[in-house]
């Protein structure tokens, strides 16, 4: 199971939760669909940068393409990127470097990044917007 964890985090968020709450809705198929829509974007850009790196193609299989979502309370969260225990182990190296390696910044930033991380509240954006649309017609 990966360590890092994609949750819903964009400018608007908790506007678009009090509307949807105020019309009676629930939001949270919007909230799984939107997770999934970004653990998508984020793999697809893993997947690109570990290109260079496919030797032996074990770090790219422990890529996590489960999508279980893990609710605790009404907070949502999802596992991304390698699974560390399941081959993904060299990823950190990969993306920090060694003393004799320097690092895959484009790796680093697939997960990472502040382009990554704006893409990623676009995306969640978009569909809640999208949602709350549908729903007040």
């Amino acid at each position: 199971m990966p360590k890092n964890k994609l949750s819903l985090n964009f400018d608007g968020f908790a506007e678009i939760l009090n509307k949807l709450e105020k019309l009676g809705k629930n939001s949270n198929d919007t909230a799984e669909t939107a997770l999934i829509e970004s653990k998508h974007y984020v793999h697809k850009n893993l997947e690109d940068a570990m290109a260079a790196h496919n030797r032996t193609g074990q770090t790219e299989r422990s890529l996590h393409y489960q999508d279980k979502i893990e609710w605790t309370g009404s907070i949502a969260e999802m596992g991304v990127g390698f699974d560390i225990s399941g081959g993904g182990l060299p990823s950190i190296f990969l993306m920090y470097g060694t003393p004799r390696m320097s690092p895959d910044k484009k790796l680093y930033n697939a997960i990472f990044g502040n382009k990554t991380r704006k893409e990623i509240s676009e995306i969640q954006s978009d569909i809640f917007r999208n949602y709350l649309r549908k729903v007040m017609e």
